[in-house]
């Protein structure tokens, strides 16, 4: 079969729920159509050749030409299964209506707390008029079905949670004259990133801890949150870090003291998942999508926090480095997490049986 994903260009968790899935797919022609304002994130472009995946970049600054452009090919390579993985509803119902038998398949990727009124009015017509709603966790497919109960949604909707390879890990050791801690996202709206800062900034003038921290990403928010840096003379202490390939975020988590996700929400976040791979404890934003990745009692693998709670923060971190017992308890259950519920064999599965209903 001939399977198209539509995947935003930039820099972005959603590769990582593509990309481990179709590598190695020998039954079906996957092709990528990257879409979006930035180029091709270069990790994506090695990904396609090393595993010789097509694809194509459609520069959505001029949307006309977008628009037609992409119908063009959709109508030369005829494809059996789309899946989108962003806002492309309207034009995807266009391409149905001549193509009948496609099958149209989204991924919800945006948090129910930080959708907009413009997301709501698309995923409208997604849930009524497309083949089938995949969901990241069944937290948030329960959500989603009590909020649009009005739709008969049940029968449509499926959960496929992201999934990765697993690494060879050892338990970290922790240099508490060494303190690194870390996020890894994109720049926008939603991202508490501003918080990140603000957390250093209050150590340094009121509590002291030996901290480091290294943000990774790319987004609109950029510039505004590097001259932010800048402006509060941080620069010594907090690094803008862009990453090209899968290896060196491996290296780079691996090497994370702590990993922080301050967020509004999230469905599944995959930058808390490649954590989780690492054994890396967490201290994250006590919101949804957020709450069922950190295990609670014996299975605790960090924190839910208020993020601009900072006293509390700072006084989990030096928690976490002094009392080693802790510290590794609670890396073996990031651990133990990763194998229970983000394996990639688990997430195939249901991607292969998912395709193989439409055969």
């Amino acid at each position: 079969m001939k399977i198209i994903h539509f995947l935003y260009s930039g820099m972005g968790g959603h590769g990582d729920v593509v990309f481990p899935k179709i590598q190695n797919d020998k039954e079906n022609k996957n092709i990528i159509f990257f879409i979006g304002i930035e180029n091709v994130f270069s990790n994506y472009i090695t990904m396609c050749k090393k595993y010789k995946i097509k694809y194509y970049y459609f520069d959505y600054k001029n949307k006309i030409n977008y628009f037609f452009s992409i119908l063009k090919i959709l109508n030369s390579i005829k494809p059996n299964i789309i899946f989108s993985h962003i806002e492309s509803v309207f034009l995807l119902l266009i391409y149905k209506v001549f193509n009948p038998s496609v099958k149209l398949l989204t991924f919800q990727h945006i948090s129910l707390k930080i959708k907009k009124t413009k997301n709501h009015f698309f995923n409208f017509f997604e849930y009524i008029f497309f083949d089938k709603i995949i969901f990241l966790s069944p937290s948030y497919k329960n959500k989603v079905l009590k909020k649009y109960r009005f739709l008969t949604l049940k029968k449509k909707s499926v959960v496929i949670p992201t999934g990765l390879k697993p690494l060879k890990v050892t338990l970290k050791k922790v240099n508490r004259q060494n303190i690194l801690v870390g996020m890894s996202t994109r720049f926008v709206e939603g991202k508490k990133i501003f918080n990140l800062i603000k957390l250093i900034k209050y150590n340094y003038e009121n509590y002291n801890l030996p901290l480091k921290m290294s943000i990774i990403g790319k987004g609109a928010d950029y510039k505004k949150i590097k001259t932010y840096i800048k402006t509060l003379k941080l620069d010594k202490h907090i690094s803008l870090d862009t990453i090209h390939n899968e290896k060196d975020l491996d290296i780079w988590n691996s090497n994370l003291s702590i990993y922080l996700h301050f967020s509004d929400g999230e469905t599944l976040s995959t930058s808390i998942i490649r954590a989780l791979r690492a054994g890396t404890p967490l201290i994250v934003s006590n919101t949804s999508g957020l709450k069922e990745m950190v295990g609670n009692k014996k299975k605790c693998n960090g924190y839910l926090v208020n993020d601009t709670n900072y006293n509390y923060i700072l006084e989990l971190i030096n928690k976490l480095v002094k009392d080693k017992k802790l510290y590794n308890r609670l890396s073996k259950n990031s651990l133990n997490l990763f194998k229970k519920r983000y394996s990639l064999d688990y997430s195939s599965y249901k991607y292969r049986r998912l395709i193989n209903f439409y055969r």
